[in-house]
């Protein structure tokens, strides 16, 4: 099971995606993104439309970014993937 969890630059910005044909996104009721930026950290609740998406864009501080998308089942099962960006 994979979400293909990845960050992309795209000048100040950092366009997050992941795949949404993905067993686990297209039946999931709800996901957590978790940013952990150098000293700033941030979750972004999703609900299943945010998730159908495929994607978030999120303007980054530091050289080294962290993120962890974690997907919700209607059966309280999880799904989390984490993908690490670096700017060097």
């Amino acid at each position: 099971f994979s979400l293909s969890l990845h960050a992309d630059k795209s000048g100040d910005n950092l366009h997050i995606q992941w795949d949404r044909q993905a067993p686990a996104i297209r039946t999931a009721q709800k996901g957590v993104l978790s940013i952990e930026d150098g000293a700033y950290s941030k979750t972004v609740d999703l609900d299943p439309s945010q998730l159908q998406t495929g994607s978030v864009v999120y303007h980054y501080n530091s050289n080294r970014v962290r993120f962890r998308l974690e997907v919700f089942a209607k059966d309280r099962d999880s799904l989390t993937e984490t993908h690490e960006w670096s700017g060097q």
